[in-house]
């Protein structure tokens, strides 16, 4: 870059957390042409970007995002978001040629900072600074952010085909016209600024003419009103002793139930561990039984189908028996009958008998009347042979009879043996019916236990699944308590690496002191002999949280001094600080001469009250917080004592009123003083060791969800 009248040259470029740079990069640019290559999407942009932003760049849509915090690394699938970007520009001067505020340094480093929850940083050689006076820098140089010194796509072709206007403020930031015109804007607002204010004054001084009459009854006024307050206070100030000792009472109190609370927390939690054991336990007899039932029921419809199967045979056998008894009735008949008609043939056959030993003796008897009985002989033979073919005949039929006999004997036998196994068996039958029946008794009595075992068991069940049903519940409790303790922990672990980069951010400035000026630094680094110079005035005090602004306005520039023990110690490291050029610096002399104690102003509290100064260093804040209280409001103190109150006040938002009559107040400077910085840096370690403890008790509420979530 080499500007009209002045000549930088960019040495380095650092990126921190910009864009697609997560990780420090450091870019060094020689003499000659530098150029970056590579394909796209690596972030070839992003340089020139981090170059435009770093100068001061405060439109997004000119950073390609859609807000300032698009600037901060978002994070990737392997990658977590950072909580801070951070560019650093380095130009080298060794030259000589440079701006004539930083003529006498031989590098000079531009660096800006975002952190995610939208505060940001500037800082010249490692000092913080304004907004201002970065853009003041580049305007001494003749470059700005919208200037020529970046040339993007489509910029020579806008410059070629711009408006002379446009052209005419191209061509006075090249020629280094456009930052005398910028003051020559900021000189005539604040000469109309000036203009107002003397017209104000000088119509307030009109007005307080007219009022003075009406100020010295007010003035004596106030003074009665000084002595009321006075008297009011000292009242309060006992009253106030006296609820300070009740509240301390109450707060011993509170703390006893707070112990009293935690044992009883304590004892429920266990007997919340002993019913989850319990209910386990529940949960495992419930299975058991559940299977025990299943078992019996599967018992019982075996020994149900079993009775019905032992039911059919005996109805079977007993139809059996049935058909078997009338079989054996209508055998009898039959045999009865063959008998009767046995006895029949026999007693023919035996009458047959007879006649023919009949015939025989008359034979033999009348052998003689043969010859004439040779007809009747042969009409006897004819007739004998007709009777013994009746006899054949009787004979084939009673053999006939006789087998038909010996047959249904047979048959009367086998039926015999059939009857007797039918009763062999009806008894069988019998005996095992009287079995089966007496086994049915004893199922029906096992049934009516097993179903008298099932209702209980079911109203187990009914109970078991009451219990189920309200772990159910507890478990979606659980999965929502789960959750929100992970949504809580996801929270708490953001905001502790954004407070975490902060304070590390704020820890390292502190520590290598970049917040100093160059004069302190080079006596603190040991560059120059320290003999006689204790430290800077800031390490040595603690302030009350919300007090900081207060004593840093009335200390002014004294907050970044360093305490000599002498005024010679602090002599002689002015005159080294001018042999060595180191700068100029401002020193505190810790010896002196102790002011008589000022009278009692009714109106604030001392602001030395709110101070604790370190060891040796007591007298010092004595003389330096002398006659000034602190109030909640100016205001007040001008309504009683005007413009020429009898100390200096100030407020805890560092409006200061002085005894001379001077008002500072209003937003003030975005950068915070040391001992903000300083008090800063004591409440985030607070809050960062306060969000370890959260983020430690979450994980823990979380694991137990976690546990509790699975329990259940």
């Amino acid at each position: 870059m080499a500007p009209t009248g002045e000549l930088v040259h960019v040495k380095s470029l650092e990126i921190h957390g910009f864009k697609s740079f997560v990780d420090r990069v450091a870019f060094g640019f020689e003499d000659g042409i530098t150029a970056i290559v590579g394909p796209n999407g690596c972030g070839k942009s992003n340089v020139v970007d981090a170059f435009r932003w770093g100068m001061g760049e405060q439109s997004p849509r000119r950073l390609r995002g859609k807000g300032m915090e698009d600037v901060i690394f978002a994070g990737s699938e392997q990658r977590s978001p950072v909580g801070m970007a951070e560019v650093v520009i380095t130009f080298d001067t060794s030259d000589g040629q440079a701006p004539p505020a930083y003529a006498a340094f031989q590098e000079i480093q531009i660096a800006r900072r975002l952190y995610r929850s939208g505060e940001s940083e500037y800082l010249i050689n490692k000092v913080p600074t304004r907004l201002k006076d970065v853009l003041d820098f580049f305007r001494d140089t003749g470059i700005g952010t919208r200037g020529y010194a970046i040339v993007e796509q489509g910029r020579i072709a806008e410059i070629v085909s711009a408006r002379p206007e446009e052209r005419r403020g191209l061509i006075e930031e090249a020629a280094g016209i456009s930052k005398y015109k910028a003051r020559r804007h900021e000189a005539e607002r604040k000469l109309a600024g000036t203009e107002q204010n003397l017209l104000r004054v000088s119509d307030v001084l009109g007005e307080i003419k007219r009022q003075i009459a009406s100020l010295e009854r007010q003035a004596r006024k106030a003074a009665r009103f000084k002595r009321l307050r006075e008297t009011q206070r000292l009242l309060e100030l006992s009253l106030a002793f006296d609820e300070r000792a009740e509240l301390l009472a109450e707060i011993e109190e509170s703390r006893r139930r707070a112990a009293e609370f935690s044992d009883e927390l304590a004892g429920r939690e266990a007997k919340l561990g002993e019913k989850e054991a319990a209910l386990e336990q529940h949960r495992v007899e419930l299975a058991e039984r559940e299977r025990i039932v299943m078992s019996e029921s599967e018992r019982l419809f075996h020994l149900r189908s079993q009775i019905k199967e032992l039911e059919g045979r005996i109805s079977y056998g007993r139809r059996e028996r049935g058909s078997l008894l009338e079989s054996s009735e209508s055998r009898g008949r039959e045999r009865e009958q063959l008998e009767k008609q046995l006895r029949e043939s026999e007693e023919a056959q035996a009458r047959l008998e007879d006649e023919l030993r009949a015939v025989t003796s008359a034979l033999e008897a009348d052998g003689a009347a043969m010859g004439v009985a040779d007809g009747e002989v042969r009409g006897a033979e004819e007739a004998l042979r007709a009777v013994e073919a009746e006899r054949d005949a009787a004979s084939h039929t009673l053999v006939e009879h006789l087998t038909l006999i010996a047959r249904l004997e047979d048959r009367l036998a086998a039926l015999g043996d059939r009857r007797e196994e039918v009763d062999r068996r009806l008894r069988s039958t019998d005996e095992q019916v009287e079995v089966h029946q007496s086994e049915a008794a004893r199922v029906d009595s096992d049934r009516e236990a097993l179903e008298e075992g099932l209702r209980n068991l079911l109203a187990d069940r009914d109970a078991l699944m009451g219990k189920l049903r309200e772990a159910a519940n507890q478990k979606s409790a659980a999965d929502t308590e789960l959750e929100s303790a992970r949504d809580a922990l996801r929270g708490a672990r953001e905001l502790r690496e954004t407070r975490r980069a902060r304070l590390q951010s704020l820890e390292e400035l502190i520590e290598r002191r970049e917040d100093l000026g160059s004069a302190a630094r080079h006596l603190l680094e040991g560059a120059t002999d320290r003999s006689g110079l204790r430290g800077l005035l800031r390490d040595s005090v603690r302030i009350e949280p919300g007090y900081e602004r207060a004593v840093e306005v009335v200390l002014a520039g004294a907050a970044e001094a360093l305490v000599a023990d002498e005024p010679a110690s602090a002599l002689a490291a002015i005159d080294a600080l001018r042999a060595q050029s180191a700068g100029r610096g401002a020193f505190v002399v810790a010896s002196g001469r102790s002011e008589p104690t000022p009278g009692i102003v009714p109106l604030g509290t001392p602001l030395r009250s709110h101070v604790t100064p370190g060891p040796g260093y007591e007298s010092l804040f004595d003389r330096l917080l002398r006659d000034v209280n602190c109030v909640d409001a100016l205001r007040e103190v001008v309504d009683v004592y005007g413009a020429a109150p009898p100390c200096t006040f100030v407020t805890r938002a560092g409006d200061l009123l002085t005894a001379s009559g001077v008002l500072q107040g209003g937003a003030g400077s975005s950068e915070p003083g040391a001992l903000v910085r300083i008090a800063e840096v004591r409440q985030l370690r607070e809050q960062v060791a306060e969000l370890d403890r959260r983020v430690s008790g979450l994980e823990l509420r979380s694991r137990n969800a976690e546990e509790a979530a699975a329990a259940a």
